[in-house]
């Protein structure tokens, strides 16, 4: 057994044990990273929970498809705080209440998956994540029984996986990035937006030769589902897609104003990764982040004001873009 010298006590020091000792003090400061993660999101929900907020946007479609006094929604939050509420005895309010903190909560250690999946040191991915999770839209939006936090979290689950480019599967990239979307869909129908994005990138990764006929596909299959999904109510998904089935450009300059004040920090960091000059050796943010980035101005320019936040579609890119 080859063995080392202890730089102290110039003891003998077996070089297989210091091996152990670095694996071991590397595991549990993975996991200590980990808690750091979930102990902060943790933290966060009961924030949300115990914030004094009344309503301040929209009719509360949520809470009413609960209560049974309002259309049913694609969505997946209305039949689990409908369970919730079954199950448990509590109000529709507050179910829809607790599922938006939970769906806050998971934001964090999501966020910082996305952020060392980029590559990004857990030291700043926790100051980036932070930063972008607490600013004003975002946690006034958690506070309120509504699909914003959850929403962003799908947003942020398929951000993710199109980072990811191993396929341990032929085609695996373009599944998972699919049933990420849908997910992502499911969780905030506002999500569908993000399907030029998605299918940009999973051209991209097909390469030249494939990369068309791929992302083609990509938005084939995602558009007949959607149909499928939205069959005999297709008014009512762009209701809730676009806030309105007559946009208008009058609202958004308020709408932009609102969204700068509620991004706060975040909103540097959007410019940041789209605009921002880079050194040399730093990699540019893909191209199809650009359209990621673009698409809340639909929602925006479709809705009043009184609708509701929007822009958790870019959280997630904003963590990037601070981190």
């Amino acid at each position: 057994m080859t063995s080392e010298h202890d730089p102290v006590s110039g003891a003998e020091f077996p070089r297989e044990r210091l091996h152990e000792l670095i694996d071991e003090a590397g595991v549990a400061r993975a996991r200590r990273e980990r808690v750091q993660g979930w102990l902060l999101g943790i933290g966060l929900a009961i924030l949300v929970l115990g914030l004094p907020s009344e309503r301040l946007w929209g009719d509360m479609a949520l809470v009413r498809m609960t209560a049974g006094s309002g259309e049913t929604s694609t969505g997946v939050l209305f039949p689990l705080a409908k369970l919730l509420s079954e199950v448990d005895g509590v109000s529709a309010e507050r179910a829809c209440f607790l599922l938006a903190a939970l769906a806050y909560g998971l934001l964090v250690p999501a966020t910082l998956r996305l952020l060392r999946t980029i590559g990004f040191e857990h030291g700043v991915a926790l100051v980036a994540a932070a930063a972008a999770l607490t600013t004003p839209a975002l946690l006034v939006g958690a506070s309120l029984p509504l699909d914003l936090a959850a929403g962003a979290l799908g947003a942020t689950w398929l951000l993710t996986t199109l980072f990811q480019p191993q396929e341990r599967l032929a085609a695996g990239y373009q599944w998972r990035a699919l049933m990420l979307f849908f997910l992502a869909f499911l969780l905030r129908p506002e999500n569908a937006l993000l399907l030029p994005a998605v299918a940009w990138a999973v051209a991209r990764r097909a390469g030249r030769a494939q990369g068309p006929v791929a992302g083609v596909t990509l938005v084939f299959v995602a558009a007949f589902a959607l149909q499928i999904l939205t069959i005999g109510r297709a008014a009512p998904f762009w209701d809730t897609v676009l806030a309105g089935r007559s946009p208008s450009w009058a609202a958004a300059p308020t709408w932009l104003g609102y969204l700068t004040l509620g991004l706060g920090v975040s909103g540097f960091g959007v410019y940041a990764l789209l605009l921002d000059r880079r050194l040399p050796e730093e990699t540019p943010a893909p191209a199809w982040m650009v359209p990621w980035c673009l698409v809340v101005l639909a929602p925006v320019a479709a809705r009043p004001p009184a609708a509701g936040p929007v822009g958790g579609v870019l959280v997630p890119p904003a963590a990037a873009g601070l981190a």
